[in-house]
């Protein structure tokens, strides 16, 4: 994905972070929401520069969001910081997505719900979906066989940059 989006915009700069499956469990408590500053506002800040804007925001969020424990309004206001913290300009696209795994109703019909809420676009990974073809099944640990393997990450990438076209 960050080659394509290098191609064709030599001049873009590309952000990402791992801290989404923190924010994946940690967006419900309450008590102790996701600190923004520190998995976010720090980060980027150092990366951009201060006063940063952004012209496109990827979010890829839902595989570690567990499902008996989902809450739609604390999902919804928490999804609104995570996404003002990336400053978006007047304009930006804002693209989110359903989950690889399945089991996780909740979440996608959230986030598709969000996307058409707010006028963003949504990505729809429901094709490619448990795909044993996709699946990282060279590794003997389940939870990590589980998740898509190189071939199964080039199509998310593919479904993402269609939606940037």
């Amino acid at each position: 994905m960050i080659p394509l989006l290098e191609n064709a915009h030599p001049q873009c700069k590309v952000f990402y972070t791992g801290a989404g499956a923190f924010w994946e469990s940690a967006y419900r408590d309450s008590q102790s929401p996701p600190n923004y500053q520190q998995l976010f506002i720090d980060p980027m800040t150092t990366f951009f520069g201060n006063n940063y804007t952004t012209d496109l925001v990827l979010i890829s969020l839902s595989e570690n969001i567990e499902a008996s424990l989902f809450d739609l309004s604390k999902f919804n206001q928490q999804l609104d910081q995570l996404i003002s913290v990336c400053n978006p300009k007047p304009g930006a696209k804002i693209i989110v997505r359903n989950s690889f795994w399945a089991n996780k109703e909740a979440s996608d019909i959230a986030f598709q719900n969000y996307a058409q809420t707010k006028g963003y676009v949504f990505v729809n990974l429901d094709a490619i979906r448990e795909r044993t073809d996709y699946k990282a099944s060279q590794y003997s640990n389940a939870g990590v066989a589980h998740h898509p393997n190189d071939a199964g990450m080039q199509a998310i990438a593919t479904y993402y940059w269609n939606a940037i076209q």
